[in-house]
């Protein structure tokens, strides 16, 4: 079956080896270029460095702790990671803590490849591959030091775990090992980011997949008692430390918050309407949404006519989690990144198919896409140049982004002048590469927001004497303290309980926004040593993170 201009339908083969070594290649420099020295740590990140570096320095691997107080929002599968990272390059910086989103990153490209090469052949599964590298939620995510790109990977590793093994059944086999790393990935999700959240993705998309063929075996198939309690041992290991150790209460209240309470919008901000995962899932999927509309005829025609096919499998995957989140009254842009790399084969199958459609024109027509790119280009290069002139803050960024991309389209538009098809491919990619390079550095290390506050703290150590104590409060900002300051601190997570917390009659130090310098003047005399020049995201300048010296005795 094909459509018009259409190649033959895609089938079945193999990633080539070449493509493992360009694939990593291609993932590890979209992110790692530049990966610790592009900003900050942001305010989520923070949670995940700071309270890994914590655990690590302090031997305390079990729990998760942010100063004086217990923080059990989330598991700690990124924050153990994270710190061993920290202690296996020696120090803890940016560079370290990301390490393992990168690594994850590269990892889902990687599977994503492999199995759509599986699915629909090795050129869509390189082209698979690149453009899930370059989406712009995984720009976005590979390069966080947050638990998501994890989370993504244990659920694209249990689905594809999922598929293989129905593979397997359908040629009359029953593999173990499908089926393991099916319940182990599943009990990981629990581990990354709390009951329920991963597993209903992986659930939804299977039950889908199950219902529409009929097939109730597959439960059945599914079914395995070791992997079952390899899950659940994975699952529940780390909840059962935390009540054996009395913190049962504080973890029940986190759950029924980020689960129940969020889900029907009582948590976490405003209620978004059932259609906002439309418009996120056209945006993160960029530069390669318009792929995506090319590829989705042929592919939910063969879904629709093939019950067996990888197309309506990919489809269950797509679509049936983004349907399900759509029902919580909560909604927030990166929970649908689990069902996104569902979408990079059908967006390869849409690149194959435009480039079926230009080799059709080409045969008989003049090469007038050519001449319409180096038109673009012309035009690129004018509203860059433009830009700079008007915005002088975006100057260095305007121009040498739109020259990259300038000079990107006009190869593009020579290759296809020539009827180059594969290599105007291969010009697309390249540039896309170096895009996402340029920008990693270095024109994101210029709108760090939280650089200022980073600069303040470096210049901490040399302000406190060793042998001072040095209190740190603000919240959660109280890990940025922690991460970021290299002698040891006390923090204090509310800034009222600065005046208990402070030492009994001896001079200590304080870092504390400058609107809670009433706290410390019920100790003593408190004078400014230091501050940073702007806080984070800055409402006024009370927010501002300051450095204070306290003396004992009567307020001032």
């Amino acid at each position: 079956m094909t459509d018009h201009h259409t190649q033959p339908e895609p089938r079945p083969g193999r990633l080539p080896f070449w493509a493992w070594p360009a694939l990593l290649l291609f993932a590890g420099l979209l992110y790692g270029t530049n990966l610790g020295g592009a900003s900050s740590l942001s305010d989520h990140e923070i949670l995940v460095g700071g309270i890994a570096k914590h655990m690590a320095l302090e031997g305390a691997w079990d729990i998760q702790q942010i100063g004086d107080a217990l923080w059990l929002e989330k598991p700690p599968l990124a924050h153990w990671l994270a710190g061993l990272s920290g202690l296996s390059w020696g120090h803890f910086d940016e560079l370290a803590v990301r390490f393992p989103s990168a690594v994850a990153g590269v990892a889902v490209v990687l599977l994503v490849a492999w199995q759509s090469a599986r699915w629909f052949g090795p050129t869509v599964g390189v082209l698979a591959g690149c453009i899930q590298a370059s989406t712009l939620a995984m720009l976005k995510y590979a390069r966080l030091a947050e638990v998501d790109i994890l989370l993504v990977l244990l659920v694209a590793g249990a689905l594809v775990a999922f598929w293989r093994l129905e593979t397997a059944a359908a040629e009359g086999r029953s593999p173990r090992l499908p089926r393991l790393l099916f319940w182990i990935c599943l009990g990981g999700t629990f581990l990354a980011k709390g009951p329920f959240f991963g597993a209903a993705i992986i659930a939804v998309t299977v039950a889908g997949w199950l219902l529409l063929r009929r097939d109730w075996a597959g439960v059945r198939r599914l079914f395995s008692p070791a992997g079952v309690s390899l899950a659940l041992l994975i699952a529940l290991a780390w909840p059962l430390i935390l009540v054996a150790q009395g913190h049962g209460d504080v973890l029940w209240d986190e759950w029924f918050r980020h689960v129940i309470e969020r889900g029907r919008g009582a948590f976490g901000g405003e209620p978004a309407p059932f259609w906002y995962y439309g418009p996120a899932l056209l945006w993160q999927l960029l530069p390669w949404t318009p792929l995506l509309l090319a590829g989705a005829g042929p592919s939910l025609r063969r879904a629709w006519a093939e019950k067996d096919g990888p197309d309506r499998f990919v489809w269950c995957w797509g679509l049936l989690p983004i349907l399900m989140l759509s029902l919580a009254a909560f909604k927030h842009h990166q929970y649908i990144l689990y069902a996104l790399p569902a979408f990079a084969p059908v967006m390869a199958l849409g690149l194959v198919r435009i480039g079926g459609w230009y080799r059709a024109a080409s045969a008989r027509t003049d090469l007038w896409h050519g001449r319409v790119l180096l038109g673009l280009a012309a035009l690129l290069a004018i509203g860059a140049f433009a830009a700079g002139l008007y915005w002088p803050e975006y100057r260095p960024d305007a121009w040498m982004l739109g020259a990259l991309l300038a000079l990107g389209l006009a190869a593009i538009g020579l290759a296809l002048q020539q009827g180059r098809a594969s290599a105007a491919g291969a010009l697309l990619m390249i540039t896309v590469l170096a895009a996402g390079v340029l920008m990693r550095s270095p024109l994101i290390p210029r709108r760090d927001h939280s650089g200022p506050d980073t600069a303040f703290l470096a210049r901490v150590d040399g302000q406190v004497p060793d042998h001072a104590t040095l209190l740190v409060s603000g919240r959660e900002q109280v890990a940025r303290h922690y991460f970021y300051i290299e002698r040891p601190v006390t923090g204090v997570l509310d800034p009222r309980n600065l005046p208990r917390a402070a030492p009994p009659g001896a001079p200590f130090y304080a870092v504390v926004r400058a609107r809670n310098a009433g706290q410390l003047r019920e100790v003593g005399a408190v004078r400014q040593l230091d501050q940073s020049a702007r806080a984070r995201f800055e409402g006024d300048p009370g927010e501002r993170f300051t450095l204070y010296r306290v003396d004992p005795g009567p307020g001032v």
